[in-house]
């Protein structure tokens, strides 16, 4: 699993990673995602852990797409003639 020395706040007791203040910003998400991918790979996941992994993974994709729409909505086009355009939600 994750190293507890790599992410301040993480912590190993008898084998089990604790994570203080209960934060999970994305970059713990994502460190915590990819450690079950490669035990799925290798040894496999109890049916505990894949729940958390799917858990994770839903939250990080609603995560990254809530940033990629803010940032979309403050990004403008311009054209030849200086003109902003904001740019327009696809229907």
């Amino acid at each position: 699993m994750v190293k507890p020395g790599k992410i301040k706040g993480l912590y190993e007791l008898d084998g089990i990673i604790l994570i203080s203040e209960a934060i999970l910003n994305s970059d713990v998400q994502q460190l915590i995602i990819n450690e079950l991918a490669k035990k799925a790979k290798t040894e496999g996941l109890t049916p505990e852990e894949t729940e958390e992994r799917d858990r994770l993974r839903k939250a990080y994709i609603a995560d990254f797409r809530r940033s990629l729409e803010s940032h979309l909505k403050n990004t403008y086009v311009v054209d030849a003639k200086g003109n902003k355009t904001k740019l327009q939600k696809k229907r």
